[in-house]
């Protein structure tokens, strides 16, 4: 008789694990359903992008930004105007001093500032517009038509 309690005890105890590796299973089946599939990866930005060629550069090149154009002299404030100030070093524009004017977004910076600005980002630092080049023509006739020049 004591060997048949043992059975039943070896049996039972089986039974009551594997009833607790089936409940455990069912709860994670749940969730997962309930959860649904995990959400889709965000898709690839040049920020985000790897496209293994080792170079990590975001910005403009020297070239391009040659190509940027709207470089002018900044002119002197009149009396009753309100002196414009660089919005990255928040300086003054001075008289004589470069200017880059965006192309897109007509914001004006400190040449040395922005320049430093889009060899990082190729974006405006205010508005996030494109700082695209432009064509070899179109910067020329920016350089004619620019006051100061």
């Amino acid at each position: 008789m004591a060997q048949l309690w043992a059975v039943f005890l070896a049996v039972g105890s089986l039974a009551i694990g594997l009833l607790g590796v089936l409940g455990v299973w069912l709860c994670y089946l749940f969730q997962a359903v309930a959860l649904g599939p995990p959400p889709a990866p965000p898709p690839e930005t040049p920020d985000t992008s790897d496209d293994g060629d080792g170079d990590d550069k975001n910005g403009l090149s020297e070239a391009e930004l040659r190509r940027l154009g709207g470089v002018v002299q900044a002119e002197p404030a009149v009396d009753d105007e309100e002196e414009a100030l660089c919005p990255i070093c928040l300086d003054a524009m001075e008289p004589g001093r470069a200017v880059r004017v965006l192309p897109g977004c007509n914001r004006a910076f400190h040449q040395d500032c922005v320049d430093r600005w889009l060899a990082i980002s190729p974006r405006c630092p205010v508005c996030n517009i494109w700082a695209t080049p432009q064509s070899p023509q179109a910067s020329l006739t920016v350089a004619k038509t620019a006051p100061g020049c």
